[in-house]
């Protein structure tokens, strides 16, 4: 008859995700295709914190009420996966296309995205837990 309290809470979460969804998906189209990526400095920055909200998310889904420790794993996890990726692309288009796609100009970038990654995760476990304790 009534949905309880953690039906709740997780429709929030399947909301959010479909939100935080579109979200990624249009921040990295607005980067690709109107070249945010290399008009602003810091697009990618925001980007990797809003994907990085977005991961965190889906681990709430996925795992069932992670930790605070396993949700930012699961997140840094991601991050390190996305950016050995990013470096597999390039390294793939100099050698099959002689096309140098640089989507990681240095070390210290690839470093920056996991920490954004990562203070995306902190927002979405600050967000979940606001929802959980509005509903007590």
């Amino acid at each position: 008859m009534f949905k309880s309290k953690p039906n709740f809470h997780r429709s929030y979460l399947q909301l959010t995700l479909v939100i935080s969804t579109f979200a990624v998906l249009l921040a990295h189209a607005l980067g690709i295709f109107l070249d945010f990526y290399v008009k602003f400095q810091s697009y990618d920055s925001l980007v990797h914190f809003v994907g990085g909200f977005w991961v965190a998310i889906i681990g709430f889904w996925v795992l069932k009420n992670p930790s605070f420790r396993e949700t930012v794993f699961f997140v840094f996890l991601i991050g390190i996966i996305w950016e050995f990726f990013e470096f597999t692309v390039g390294q793939i288009s100099i050698y099959l296309y002689d096309i140098p796609i640089n989507l990681q100009p240095s070390l210290g970038d690839s470093v920056l995205d996991i920490i954004f990654d990562v203070l995306g995760s902190l927002a979405a476990i600050f967000y979940s837990r606001s929802i959980k304790d509005s509903m007590n």
